[in-house]
């Protein structure tokens, strides 16, 4: 088995390959070297084995590497269980090898002996030679000598370094008796540093100011005054910076001597490149700034090594600041930070807000020119000068994207933030499907597709949309998502052409207009063919014919955009306009029409009436607020147009940030108002969540969504008051006629004794019944719900009186009824009696003059009245009962 065996440090390895006056005058320079040994590092391999050892020796380079980058120095060297550094700076040499010694000892106190860490180290500073990855000289064999010397936990500095940080406070040097048998060692002084175990040294930070330009988003004039800047930095930073460094992408790396100057320094640089750029140059400056503080020099040389910028956060011409830098340069009067400093959670950079700017603010959007700069002719499709018509990505599109729905719902600064990724990225393609594409660049996607969509009426993919469909309507042409029929010639002709296989396409498609020349498909086909061809006055016949044989409105309008395309490009602006009216005059609702016809006007200098449509287009279709931002075709008119987008984004924030207090109001009291039932149709929680994701994020559709859903929320309490309100008046109508009904019974009833508990309920019930209506009348929407609640109390209340208004008239009628029985059988017998004693003898004596035959005698008379009274007394009651059926009253 091998055992490891830690390097030992020999002078001879330090020394240099040639004489030192063979190198060059910049390469040798005054440096501190310092040097570390491990303790006893053999003996802890022997006693613990390999695998600890090596930990060992990593536990030491990683504690001590740190160190020397904080003090500005540079470790050059893992010399097996040593490190080698140096440093420009002696007593940040002298600083690094304090706070080294204090890391292990600290480390050492929660350790067992036997698995601590001593080290011993030393310093010599004089003249070296210094290379990109090396350091010699006399310098480092010295240090090299005298390293042994030191013991466990002990720092040995030269006199040289002595002289140089002496004057650092709470230290003490005593000088060392040098053994007489070191030869090497005659004429050298060497010191043992004695130090306060509390002393603390804070790291050596510089103040950086980083310049990076843009070149995706710069033009050529950009280029020429960026050279002339570095052509004349003397004049504009010279005294000012310690180090420069043009880095090859030409970005400038400065440390300036005084942090607070950092800024000044930024903006005279702005200024001097805004002086030397033209007037109709880019809105901003394509030029990205950041402050920043930490360990930038490190033995006198400027290292970036360190610098973390996520540059997608860095907007260009804004400068951006550091925690760090912010906490070197101090609070100021001259400039504030964006957002406010958190010290316990600070973010990389904050946005610096100066008091006095150096020029106007940019507009909402800087991209605008940006995204067709080129060397190229416009594109017909997209209008963007980076390539050839034939070469246009958009042609991989097979449908609308409806990208500006989704880019509405991005703030401003995503929004700009977005397309900045896309102009300084160049590995975007049309093609790559999302789920090939990450988040970051997926979000990227949406501000290429969004750029093609500006143009989209031109577009290939749109002859698509209307390849087999009979719809007559031009915006459900844009709506539809069902998959197009596909097929044919004509359709493998356009595919060709799709894929620019220009030959191909045009052998197909001369095919295809040979056996279908009233096709209007094949003609457009053909005119996209001569577009990409650069033969504008056979394409223009084709579009010409196409509209010729066009059937539906949206063929025409389409073939109408086409024609306006080509003239627009050759600078027949009168022509262009005329196709824009024809389409205006078929569907006067066509938005790309009515939107091109704004930006003709913008074109002719009616900015007033333009500007007036465009917003006016703007309030029916939000979308064309993300058109009015970002087209490159109103760039020029950013000035006037700008200023109303945010007019528009201001009002929309307001409007919102109103109806989000108040339907937060409305959808609490709504909560308890609504009943189980009416939230599962309309939940005024579910649509205040809504509004509170939306809030999260200051955007103009966020805005507009928010004004809708609270809008919403308001109309449901609305509706809900006028719901309940009618549901209460019906239940109220409902019940009047049958109150009105009982008080007439009441008031008819005979016997008012029964009927007095009775009539005490009924007038109770109309009490409450009209204070219901009364009720019914407002707009308090929980009295109203209290009321609702309590009709349907009414109701049941009536009902029991209804009930016993019934059973008292039963009562009644039955009364009324034995009573006319009674009167009725009394004067019925009473005559059946008076017939039976008087009337009837009387009768039988004279008829016995006229009937002798008759044989009632008075001895058997007798028999003869009881027979007329039995007979009598059952007619009687028969009448009786007849008789008082016959009077009962009616109900």
């Amino acid at each position: 088995m091998n055992t490891y065996t830690p390097s030992k440090i020999k002078a001879s390895q330090f020394t240099p390959s040639k004489p030192i006056d063979e190198y060059l005058q910049e390469s040798v320079k005054k440096i501190a070297v310092l040097f570390t040994d491990i303790v006893g590092s053999s003996k802890f391999f022997k006693s613990h084995g390999d695998t600890a050892g090596r930990k060992m020796l990593r536990q030491h380079q990683e504690m001590a590497s740190p160190a020397v980058v904080e003090h500005g120095g540079i470790v050059v060297k893992v010399l097996g269980d040593s490190i080698m550094a140096y440093f420009s700076n002696p007593q940040e040499a002298l600083k690094s090898a304090i706070k080294i010694q204090q890391k292990f000892q600290s480390f050492n106190q929660s350790k067992d002996p036997r698995y601590q860490i001593h080290i011993r180290m030393c310093i010599h500073y004089g003249g070296g030679i210094v290379e990109d990855k090396d350091i010699f000289g006399d310098v480092v064999n010295m240090a090299a000598k005298f390293l042994p010397l030191a013991g466990s936990d002990q720092i040995f500095v030269s006199h040289e370094l002595y002289t140089q940080a002496r004057e650092l406070p709470s230290l003490q040097f005593e000088v060392v008796d040098l053994p007489i048998n070191k030869k090497v060692l005659k004429g050298l002084t060497i010191y043992k540093l004695i130090w306060d175990e509390t002393i603390t040294f804070d790291p050596y930070v510089k103040t950086l100011l980083y310049f990076k330009p843009v070149w995706e988003l710069g033009e050529s004039n950009f280029a020429k005054a960026w050279d002339s800047l570095i052509d004349n930095k003397d004049s504009l930073w010279a005294g000012k910076v310690e180090k420069e460094n043009i880095l090859a992408d030409k970005s400038v790396a400065l440390i300036v001597k005084d942090p607070g100057s950092s800024l000044s320094l930024a903006m005279d640089v702005m200024k001097f490149l805004n002086s030397k750029l033209a007037k109709d140059s880019l809105p901003f400056l394509p030029l990205q700034i950041i402050v920043d503080s930490g360990t930038y020099v490190r033995a006198g040389r400027l290292a970036l090594e360190d610098l973390k910028v996520d540059w997608e956060e860095i907007k260009p011409e804004d400068i951006y600041i550091s925690f760090a830098a912010y906490k070197a340069i101090g609070e100021s009067e001259t400039f504030s930070v964006s957002p406010k400093p958190d010290k316990k959670h600070p973010q990389s950079f904050y946005k610096v807000e100066l008091n006095e700017q150096l020029q106007n603010k940019p507009g909402l959007f800087l991209y605008q020119s940006a995204l067709v700069q080129g060397e190229y002719s416009p594109c017909y499709y997209c209008g963007d000068r980076k390539h050839l018509t034939e070469n246009c990505p958009s042609k991989q599109f097979s449908k609308i994207t409806h990208v500006m729905k989704d880019l509405g719902y991005l703030p401003l600064e995503k929004i700009n933030k977005l397309f900045f990724n896309y102009l300084t990225k160049t590995d975007i393609n049309a093609g790559d499907g999302a789920e090939s594409l990450s988040k970051s660049d997926r979000a990227t996607q949406w501000a290429y597709n969004a750029f093609c969509e500006l143009k989209m009426v031109y577009q290939l993919r749109f002859l698509r949309l209307l390849w087999k469909t009979r719809e007559d309507s031009w915006n459900n042409i844009k709506e539809n998502k069902s998959e197009t029929a596909k097929g044919g010639l004509i359709w493998l002709g356009q595919d060709c052409l799709r894929v620019s296989k220009m030959d191909q396409a045009e052998t197909i498609l001369l095919d295809a207009l040979e056996k279908h020349p009233q096709d209007f498909r094949v003609h457009c086909a053909m005119g996209f063919l001569n577009v990409e061809g650069k033969d504008f006055l056979q394409a223009k016949h084709y579009f010409g014919r196409a509209l010729e044989y066009a059937e539906t409105r949206p063929q025409k309008i389409f073939a109408h955009f086409l024609l306006s395309r080509l003239y627009s490009l050759n600078n027949d602006r009168g022509k262009a306009e005329d196709h824009i009216n024809k389409i205006l005059h078929i569907e006067p609702g066509c938005s790309e029409a009515v939107y091109q016809d704004i930006i003709f006007q913008f074109g002719r200098q009616k900015n007033a009436e333009a500007l007036r449509r465009l917003i006016k287009l703007i309030r029916n279709n939000r979308e064309y607020y993300l058109y009015a931002l970002i087209d490159p075709e109103l760039a020029a008119f950013n000035e006037i147009i700008h200023p109303e987008l945010n007019n528009l984004l201001h009002e929309a924030q307001e409007e919102a940030k109103q109806i989000q207090a108040e339907a937060e109001q409305k959808a609490n009291k709504l909560e308890e108002q609504l009943t189980a039932e009416e939230k599962k149709i309309n939940d005024p929680r579910a649509l205040f969540l809504k509004i509170e994701e939306l809030s999260k994020a200051d955007s103009y559709f966020n805005c507009l969504d928010i004004i809708y859903y609270g809008s919403s929320i308001i109309d449901i309490g609305s509706r809900y008051l006028e719901d309940r309100r009618m549901k209460l008046l019906r239940v109220l109508n409902i019940l009047r006629p049958r109150v009105n009904s009982c008080i007439v019974a009441v008031n008819n009833f005979s016997n008012r004794s029964l009927i007095v508990a009775i009539s005490r309920k009924l007038n109770n019930v109309q009490i409450k019944m009209d204070d219901n209506v009364t009720i019914a009348r407002g707009s308090d929407p929980e009295r109203l719900k209290d009321a609702f609640v309590e009709a349907n109390k009414l109701a049941e209340e009536l009902k029991q009186v209804e009930s016993e208004l019934k059973k008292l008239q039963k009562t009644q009628q039955m009364l009324f009824f034995i009573a006319k029985f009674f009167k009725n059988t009394f004067i019925f017998q009473s005559v059946n009696l008076l017939i039976a004693f008087l009337l009837f003898p009387i009768c039988t004596y004279y008829m016995h003059f006229f009937l002798p035959e008759i044989r009632i005698t008075p001895e058997n008379i007798w028999e003869y009245q009881k027979i007329v009274i039995i007979l009598g007394g059952f007619s009687g009651l028969c009448l009786a009962l007849m008789l008082s059926t016959k009077n009962m009253p009616e109900k």
